[in-house]
Formats: C-alpha cells, structure tokens, sequence
C-alpha cells in the first residue's frame, strides 16, 4: 500500500513540474503559481502566465484531495485583463489560489516598474588624462 501511494505521489509531482517547466516557456510576460491547501479539505493549485500588459496568456488549474488530481487549462480566464480576475471574496481553495497567484504576478510587475538609479553620464566622467590616478607597476628586488 506504501509503495502504492509513494509511486503515484512522484507521479503527481512530476506532472506538476513538467506543468510549471510547460508554462514558463513563454519568451516573455510573467508565472505566477497559487497553492491553497488544507488539512481535511480539497486543496487547489493555479498556475497563470501573463503578457507584460497583465493580459492572461495561459491558465492551469489542479483541484482534488487525492494524487488522482492533474492540471486542467482553464479557457474563460484566458485574454483577461490580470485586475478583472481578482476573486471579490475568495471563499473556495481555487478562488484563494488564483488569488495568490495573480498577488504573485503584481509582486514581479511592480519589481519591474521600480526606478532605476541614474549612472552618470560619459560627459560627466571625461576630465583631462593628469586628474586621474595612476598605479606605478615597477619592483625592485
């Protein structure tokens, strides 16, 4: 029975890594990925790609209690706009996840939008050659 329930586990998680690896062959955008389990209840896994506008591009989603669970693309998300899909009050494990996974997708968009600071220009750096320090190389031994 152990080794029954050992097998189909790594059979779970090989099909939730071969997902994650199908997913982020996007050239570009972002992956965001929603993890709400419990205990006793179902548990729900979301895994979204975006553009870089936050347009939907791709959806993923596993529900179940059991290691019979596998992903299923989910078409009505697809083409969303990322703020039109916020769950309003996320009752159910997949709204929670989807929820956690577009949170995930703001974090790495926001990241992006963060100045960058100003390195000075090759203007600024030019000088005369006598204002820069030199290193003398000679040893005497």
């Amino acid at each position: 029975m152990w080794l029954c329930q050992i097998y189909l586990t790594l059979r779970q998680v090989k099909h939730y890594r071969q997902s994650i690896h199908e997913m982020r062959q996007q050239s570009t955008g972002f992956l965001g990925v929603g993890v709400q389990k419990s205990r006793f209840s179902i548990g729900s896994v979301v895994i979204l790609t975006t553009d870089q506008n936050g347009i939907i591009t791709r959806c993923k989603r596993m529900t179940g209690v059991t290691v019979f669970a596998t992903f299923k693309e989910i078409p009505e998300l697809i083409g969303k706009q990322l703020e039109d899909c916020y769950p309003t009050t996320p009752v159910k494990a997949e709204e929670k996840a989807l929820e956690i996974a577009i949170q995930q997708i703001d974090l790495q968009r926001k990241k992006l939008q963060i100045p960058q600071t100003s390195l000075p220009s090759t203007k600024d750096m030019e000088g005369d050659a006598q204002s820069i320090p030199t290193l003398d190389y000679t040893y005497n031994s």
